[in-house]
């Protein structure tokens, strides 16, 4: 039937389509053209990251006070760990436990972007019968890693972010466009204080920022036969709530239908 033509034809023409789009793609990856080689000083890193660890900045939603000494002993840690920082960026307290820096790039004309991180972390339960191979808060270093809350999930965001804003400065870099660095104090407990009172901040100073770079995924190896997957997060997860009802003939479960 001539319809089943005409099907065909729109399908052939949208592949012809397709295959002409994707060979006109072009990456939209910016090239290096610095040549300089990046020299960390991994061990040094490594050993702020183990002392932030150490600091036990908990937070607490079943109504537990939140004990605010850790947090004042973290951002003191900050301040003898990245002196350049302090002198270079400026610097607010939100909130009273998160912490916002503003780094001025050379053309103020263009958007910021906004980097974050938080430093709280969750209780660590120790249950009978089952030990930690290290302690929660020791920020010990064996076997090749850092064990401790906020390891991963995130003061190791908050630390890599200062390390490198640092070395940039200690190299004498500086950025075009403005940086803005938001750590948050309860994102373990929704953020309903930190990060809600600096996007607060942000909208009343009227600033637009270019992107957001947040706590993202993993890079794990073997979850898919050999291969190694980087999990790449674009946009923030959501929650639901759902209530079910359900109608039937009442009865018990000592004498089921037949059904």
């Amino acid at each position: 039937m001539w319809w089943a033509g005409f099907i065909a034809a729109l399908l052939i023409l949208l592949v012809v389509v397709l295959f002409i789009r994707m060979w006109m793609f072009k990456s939209l990856q910016k090239k290096e053209n610095d040549n300089r080689k990046i020299e960390i000083d991994i061990d040094k890193a490594a050993n702020r990251l183990a002392g932030a660890v150490q600091i036990p900045t908990l937070s607490f939603n079943e109504g537990k006070e939140v004990d605010r000494g850790p947090f004042v002993l973290l951002r003191e840690y900050l301040v003898k760990q990245y002196p350049n920082i302090y002198q270079k960026l400026s610097f607010e307290t939100i909130a009273g436990d998160s912490l916002l820096f503003t780094w001025p790039g050379s053309e103020p004309a263009l958007r910021p972007i906004l980097l974050l991180a938080h430093s709280d972390v969750v209780p660590a339960v120790q249950e009978p019968g089952k030990e930690w191979t290290h302690a929660p808060f020791s920020g010990d270093k064996a076997d090749g890693f850092i064990w401790g809350r906020g390891t991963l999930d995130d003061k190791i965001s908050a630390m890599g972010i200062l390390e490198a804003v640092d070395y940039l400065i200690s190299q004498g870099l500086s950025p075009r466009r403005s940086i803005l660095i938001a750590i948050g104090h309860d994102e373990e407990v929704g953020g309903t204080e930190g990060a809600k009172n600096v996007g607060k901040l942000l909208s009343e100073r009227g600033i637009e920022v270019e992107y957001i770079l947040d706590e993202g995924g993993v890079v794990v190896n073997g979850m898919i036969g050999n291969l190694s997957v980087a999990t790449v997060g674009i946009a923030e997860k959501g929650y639901v709530t759902l209530k079910l009802s359900v109608e039937g003939i009442a009865g018990h479960s000592s004498q089921p239908p037949a059904h």
